[in-house]
């Protein structure tokens, strides 16, 4: 090789080795990709899966979500359908709750089935937006823009989901969390390639997991029902009405 081949060579190798590496994007930047991503999503469906730990144990759920855009009263709103089946074993006895939760695009109803201590349905009524985030997972329905109400973002990293790249979006709330609730800190995960949403995990102050839940199988613009975004109460259930509150 000539001394000037070889000079070319060293040339090359510098500008690799010196070139910027793959920079991620801002949190802004990502948000608003996520929402220009969304606008072609017309509904989407998901098997899911939960974990939640608790001082008696840790509750571990299995379900489907289903959301669909829909105009309510001029304006286009995401409905959304969750259900959820959590068990745990608290000492001698296995607790079963059913979870079901509805976005109608005005209220979000949370309903429970539980089977301790004793059998029985409790339903808490909200307005869209104000029980939103990884609470109820709002992060299903609830746009960037809200999610940026509730939250701090922070940082975005890079993780993998099933041999998946992830952009991990961090944040912190901007409120306090409910009475008896400990979350702090929040990391969404969103597919690199399609920016689905693909898990949601709550976190302490002390970064130590609470709250963990993830999408799989997701499909997107399949049609749906539009009659499974109703909801009314069962009968006999307590409910708990927080759309004054």
């Amino acid at each position: 090789m000539s001394r000037c081949a070889r000079v070319l060579c060293l040339l090359s190798f510098v500008a690799c080795v010196s070139s910027p590496a793959f920079a991620l994007p801002t949190t802004d930047e990502l948000l608003k990709s996520i929402t220009d991503k969304a606008t072609s999503v017309k509904t989407m469906q998901a098997d899911t899966a939960s974990t939640t730990m608790t001082p008696a144990g840790d509750m571990k759920g299995a379900g489907q979500v289903f959301t669909a855009k829909s105009e309510v009263a001029g304006k286009t709103v995401q409905k959304m359908l969750m259900t959820l089946k959590s068990t745990m074993q608290a000492e001698d006895a296995t607790m079963t709750t059913d979870v079901k939760i509805v976005n109608d695009g005005q209220f979000i109803w949370q309903e429970m089935r539980m089977t301790v201590p004793r059998p029985m349905v409790q339903v808490v009524k909200s307005k869209v937006g104000q029980a939103g985030g990884i609470m109820s997972a709002g992060a299903v329905t609830d746009g960037p823009d809200q999610l940026k109400k509730q939250f701090n973002f922070t940082a975005v990293s890079e993780d993998a989901i099933d041999g998946r790249k992830m952009y991990v979006l961090e944040g912190t709330m901007k409120a306090a969390a409910p009475q008896g609730v400990p979350i702090s800190k929040v990391k969404y995960c969103f597919d690199e390639e399609s920016l689905m949403l693909r898990r949601m995990v709550a976190l302490d102050k002390a970064d130590k997991e609470v709250t963990r839940f993830d999408l799989t199988n997701v499909k997107v613009n399949e049609e749906l029902d539009p009659k499974m975004f109703d909801y009314a109460p069962p009968p006999g259930a307590r409910i708990i009405d927080r759309t004054n509150n």
